[in-house]
């Protein structure tokens, strides 16, 4: 018998993707609320490139749907663009 998923307790099951800062290397993750709002301008408001601040560093960069990253275990990381539904979300 199959033993039910355990959920994920609070933001960490919001951690599997978002952006890396080209300046530091820190990722900007779903969980973060500024990071999040980000995303969901670009997909579901349907801007372009939207701007964020590295909170690590302080640096501003523009981000696209082409620089979403999906976070994996042990450290690697792959572009979530090919992860996209026909849709073009998520």
């Amino acid at each position: 018998m199959k033993r039910p998923a355990r959920r994920e307790k609070g933001n960490r099951g919001k951690d599997f993707c978002g952006f890396v800062c080209p300046a530091c290397n820190f990722r900007l993750r779903l969980s973060d609320p500024h990071v999040s709002e980000a995303i969901v301008e670009l997909f579901n408001r349907g801007v372009q490139m939207t701007s964020l601040e590295c909170t690590e560093c302080g640096y501003e960069q523009q981000y696209g749907q082409e620089d979403l990253q999906m976070f994996l275990p042990g450290g690697k990381q792959a572009p979530l663009k090919g992860r996209l539904s026909t849709r073009g979300t998520a």
